[in-house]
């Protein structure tokens, strides 16, 4: 079972991702900002982070510059979830985009195909 840790600062969006999630078989965690969610990658090593990036405190942006700087978690893929355009991502190395709103079937297609990625890269190496 793949964990996925969902950083979302909104609660109902969260809980209906983290259902969404558990449905399919995924374990789900959740964090409201980056700092919960630095703190959780470290802790409980998810397969991959599903992000928001305008939220309190730290926000997505700084969550990826902190991650990508930390090399226990710098492996982990992130699929950011935004209304934010996509090219203010470039450079952070993101493993999947989805534009909000989106559809709850587009949101497990791209969170297989980013775990299927990062079982590939893992066979690899």
């Amino acid at each position: 079972m793949s964990r996925i840790l969902v950083v979302e600062d909104e609660d109902i969006l969260a809980a209906t991702l983290c259902e969404v999630l558990e449905d399919e078989g995924y374990e789900a965690l959740t964090a409201r900002n980056g700092e919960d969610a630095l703190r959780l990658l470290a802790e409980r090593s998810p397969d991959l982070v599903l992000l928001d990036i305008m939220m309190p405190r730290m926000d997505g942006l700084a969550f990826l510059t902190a991650k990508a700087l930390d090399t226990k978690v710098q492996h982990v893929p992130v699929v950011v979830m935004t209304s934010v355009s996509r090219s203010a991502l470039q450079g952070h190395g993101v493993a999947g985009f989805l534009a909000k709103p989106f559809k709850l079937e587009t949101l497990l297609q791209v969170v297989a195909t980013a775990l299927a990625k990062r079982t590939a890269r893992e066979g690899e190496g």
